[in-house]
């Protein structure tokens, strides 16, 4: 998903205008199912926070690895969505009032007609959204530095009160380091006056004219849902903060919650006794097929800091199978980046408990 990037210089002129918090409640998640004309499922989960669009897709005949987009509705619902760090649309089309999707998705040089209608799933969760974006000057004057707070957060709507408290809780202490006890707006709130604060105390007596291309900051923490199946539910958070410097970081995190328990799942509960080794064997194959690295190869020449791996403890699941992402600097150097990789579900059958593989791969002889 493209973030704007304020160091850039971008933004100066909008500091000539006076900008207020807004935080709205419920806005909206919705989670669209349907197939191409050749028959491949594509799943699209996304939240909608005022005009912009955000979540992803999941086109396992196209790529293991759900795409992440961003992009904003324009006239008439018309949405351009592209994936993180492109310029060109994966996805154009509408989204209309009863939550179709229509239009076309661009890859490997090809315009693919899709049509995708919202699900009624009884294994999938509804969710809410709430949101706050604020961009707030650093003094009074034309031309000031500014810095943006974005912040969304997705909470879960079941018929069941506790067990949406329950996954609540979890949502708060694992993306947001907060107590439950806050409603999602006071949160809101709190992050943004932190940030605000903070973007203040750090610029106080700094020169705007000799370091403005520094002293533009942007923090954006936007949850979003990545998949929501057979009673699982994935949440994701980008972490994305620029404070100065040559560029911002962004982390991605992941919380996988059973839907009957409430409770996070860890990869401890999904993969059978004394099958980790031969899991860390399939990542590194994966690594290395995903990235072209021959597999004889020592990772440490390919900006790796081991040339073995280990499961990361942000895993996810997909309509693909099991996936890992290893955010930069936790496994390879910046110039590798992050690292992504998933496992087909067939690939750890007999790894992995049986209640956490789909029923057709159980069925496969």
């Amino acid at each position: 998903m493209k973030t704007l990037k304020l160091h850039t210089g971008l933004l100066p002129v909008l500091a000539f205008f006076v900008f207020f918090p807004q935080v709205i409640a419920q806005q909206e998640y919705v989670l669209l199912v349907g197939k191409t004309p050749d028959g491949e499922k594509v799943t699209a989960n996304l939240v909608r926070h005022d005009n912009r669009i955000f979540g992803f897709f999941d086109y396992p005949a196209k790529r293991s690895v759900p795409f992440l987009l961003g992009g904003t509705a324009g006239e008439n619902n018309q949405l351009k969505l592209t994936e993180r760090d492109s310029e060109n649309p994966l996805f154009t089309g509408f989204l209309n009032s009863e939550n179709t999707l229509e239009g076309f998705i661009y890859l490997d040089g090809k315009q693919i007609p899709i049509r995708l209608d919202r699900t009624g799933d009884k294994e999938s969760v509804e969710n809410q959204v709430f949101a706050t974006t604020i961009i707030k000057p650093l003094n009074g004057e034309p031309g000031s530095p500014v810095a943006v707070f974005e912040a969304v957060i997705v909470l879960p709507k079941t018929a069941n009160a506790s067990r949406n408290e329950k996954i609540k809780t979890l949502i708060y202490k694992e993306f947001f380091k907060s107590t439950p006890e806050l409603s999602p707006a006071d949160l809101l709130k709190n992050m943004e006056q932190d940030f605000i604060k903070f973007y203040s105390h750090s610029n106080e007596g700094i020169r705007v004219a000799d370091n403005y291309q520094y002293m533009n900051w942007e923090k954006r923490k936007r949850m979003s849902v990545l998949h929501n199946a057979r009673g699982i539910l994935v949440l994701h958070l980008s972490d994305y903060a620029y404070t100065g410097g040559t560029g911002g970081l962004d982390m991605q995190r992941f919380l996988v919650v059973d839907k009957e328990t409430g409770n996070k799942l860890s990869l401890n509960d999904v993969m059978l006794p004394g099958k980790m080794q031969l899991l860390n064997a399939l990542i590194r194959d994966e690594i290395c097929r995903s990235l072209n690295i021959p597999y004889s190869d020592d990772l440490l020449s390919h900006g790796f800091f081991s040339n073995t791996t280990e499961p990361a403890s942000n895993f996810y699941f997909s309509d693909s199978g099991l996936c890992f992402h290893y955010n930069v600097y936790e496994i390879a150097n910046a110039a590798t980046g992050p690292v992504s990789v998933c496992l087909p579900y067939h690939s750890i059958r007999g790894l992995a408990s049986q209640k956490y593989l789909p029923d057709v791969v159980m069925q496969e002889n």
